[in-house]
């Protein structure tokens, strides 16, 4: 019940390791409710959109099918779709009007839309 506490108790032998879809996707649809939560006047293709460009990629460059489009970053996510999602006037998630939009290729933060360069050396891209 809300409000009372409760002791779980777990013995060795009790894990187990599971991988895939299944284990990520509650991960990225609370990162996807957060996001989300900053802007309800989003659409889910610009929530979609703003995850997977500001996720970090671990496989080969784009989207694979050992990783997807790689590790989702809550807190870029967040930067990246600033404070409205274009339907409002506003500056469509870029916080750096002028910046080259998710996905072209970087050296530097400044040089992106988002204000995030990552990826690895020789290969970093707008996120």
């Amino acid at each position: 019940l809300l409000g009372q506490s409760a002791t779980v108790t777990t013995d060795v032998g009790n894990y187990a390791y599971f991988d895939g879809t299944s284990m990520a996707t509650p991960h990225v649809s609370g990162v996807a409710a957060l996001v989300w939560s900053q802007d309800a006047t989003c659409s889910n293709a610009d929530i979609r959109d703003v995850l997977t460009s500001s996720a970090l990629d671990l496989g080969p460059a784009g989207r694979d099918n050992a990783y997807g489009y790689g590790l989702a970053q809550a807190a870029d996510a967040v930067t990246a779709l600033g404070t409205d999602c274009g339907g409002g006037g506003g500056n469509g998630g870029c916080v750096n009007p002028g910046g080259a939009p998710a996905g072209a290729s970087c050296t530097a933060d400044s040089e992106c839309c988002s204000n995030t360069c990552k990826g690895k050396p020789g290969n970093k891209t707008c996120k």
